[in-house]
């Protein structure tokens, strides 16, 4: 079943919603001034007071506003870069991965919120037939499909149209004249946003696609926001500003983005050695290229709203060129941070750092011995055979949380050492005559993800080096890169 939601204009009268969201009349500034913007939303690049505000941080506040915990944050902001896309021609596709489903609809549907109408469709299942017979009505949008085995049956035509924008595939039929195969041929852009959970990953799976990690839930009552999740009803001053933000980013426009620091990123990047390199290349392009078209949106002229509409990516006869700066590297570097991993196994955050709390606490316990810590065969043989080197769970807690920040609970903690286990990553075992278990390492290292260097040492034509104050989408703070 689908639930393709359509598109349709915004009038731009005092009257009605395209500007209701706007404090006081805008008839006197239009007749006073060609240029609106100011009183619709400030460039990011042009704050009176020098410092950059990018256009995301809209986005950010009404996450917040609307119940999304800090933690996932950068999960909902890479979410809201993907609805937008493919229609600016940098798709993104994506897949959350999460066991608590609340988590998920609750962040897909404040993200859809602000979403450009038009822009996505919702589907429970998929077959491949749909996106050959009825191409319309998805191209250029993004397929957004919660049940992580919905689109088995579309997986090879879907998969090639997320990265190649075109698929094919032989059909047998039969006919009185004989048997035969009828040839199958589509050619547009859709975008991807998939779900997944520890025991059912998702039928799509490729390094082409972003997995995003999101924090559960620990608080059950942390999703009733008032006006969105409970039977009070969202305040006219709640709707206007919904509206103004999908309003302000749906008017961005596909721009062509040139990257002038790519070369600093790929040698950055084959430094690490990354398996597909190709893909995460890409992912990584493709992320600035979003982020550049987002703090540089077109400005709001007087024939614009005399022509009767604030118009969802407003036609233009050229396409403009936009300049990439270390702005929206920092931004890029800070929302894709343990996301991307460097080899092909994905480890979400929580996982790695259970991992190394039970590494360092097994070979804290050898330090003294006679073993040999640069022999990882002798290591792993001798944690096997010897529990007094093993783990207890409260210790690994301690040590998963020594180095501050926020406290990762003994329950995601005793979550991640089972998922481990069933990897073969981490054994657990019963001590000896006692009902407490240990854990142990299988093996020396697991994933790593993908670093960044330091948003300072980008170099790119506005800023030269200089370093520049603006604030971080994610923390609100200014900083300087």
């Amino acid at each position: 079943m689908y639930f393709p939601n359509k598109p349709k204009p915004i009038t731009a009268t005092p009257n009605v919603p395209a500007l209701s969201g706007f404090k006081g009349s805008i008839t006197p500034q239009i007749k006073a001034s060609a240029d609106l913007t100011r009183v619709f939303f400030q460039m990011p690049y042009d704050q009176n007071n020098g410092i950059v505000q990018p256009l995301l941080c809209k986005a950010t506040n009404h996450f917040i506003k609307n119940g999304i915990s800090l933690e996932n944050l950068s999960a909902a902001s890479i979410t809201f870069l993907a609805l937008h896309s493919v229609r600016l021609w940098y798709p993104l596709p994506i897949i959350l991965q999460s066991d608590d489903h609340q988590a998920v609809y609750h962040l897909l549907d404040i993200c859809k919120q602000i979403a450009p109408e038009g822009s996505f469709i919702e589907v429970q299942e998929l077959s491949w037939e749909p996106l050959y017979e009825n191409q319309d009505k998805f191209r250029g949008k993004v397929i957004i499909c919660t049940t992580p085995n919905g689109c088995k049956k579309a997986v090879s035509d879907l998969q090639s149209l997320i990265i190649n924008r075109q698929a094919s595939r032989q059909v047998p039929y039969k006919s009185s004249m004989g048997n035969g195969f009828k040839p199958y041929r589509i050619k547009y852009p859709v975008g991807f946003i998939g779900v997944e959970t520890t025991d059912e990953k998702n039928v799509l799976d490729h390094s082409a696609i972003l997995k995003i990690h999101l924090s559960s839930n620990q608080d059950p009552g942390s999703y009733d926001v008032i006006g969105y999740d409970t039977f009070e009803q969202p305040t006219k001053e709640d709707l206007r500003e919904t509206h103004r933000i999908q309003t302000i980013f749906g008017r961005l426009r596909p721009c062509k983005v040139q990257v002038p620091f790519m070369d600093q990123i790929s040698s950055d990047l084959r430094r690490q050695q990354l398996t597909d390199y190709i893909f995460k290349f890409n992912m990584i392009q493709n992320m600035v290229s979003l982020l550049s078209i987002t703090n540089n949106p077109s400005l709001i002229t007087s024939e614009e709203l005399i022509d009767g509409y604030i118009r969802f990516c407003h036609p233009s006869a050229t396409i403009e060129t936009i300049i990439a700066t270390k702005v929206e590297y920092a931004q890029m570097a800070q929302l894709l941070r343990w996301n991307i991993p460097v080899k092909d196994k994905h480890f979400t955050r929580p996982q790695i750092i259970t991992f190394e709390a039970v590494k360092a606490m097994n070979l804290g316990k050898l330090t003294g011995s006679t073993i040999d810590q640069k022999n990882k065969i002798q290591v792993l043989s001798t944690l096997y055979k010897g529990n007094t080197y093993w783990a207890k769970l409260d210790d690994i807690f301690e040590k998963a949380n020594s180095k501050g920040g926020k406290i990762i609970s003994m329950q995601i903690i005793d979550r991640e050492l089972n998922n481990l286990q069933r990897q073969g990553i981490i054994a657990k075992r019963k001590f000896p005559n006692k009902p407490d278990y240990g854990y142990y390492i299988n093996t020396m290292s697991i994933g790593k993800h993908i670093t960044f260097q330091k948003s300072s040492e980008i170099d790119d034509p506005k800023f030269n080096m200089a370093p520049v104050k603006v604030v971080n989408p994610l923390t609100g703070k200014i900083q300087t890169i």
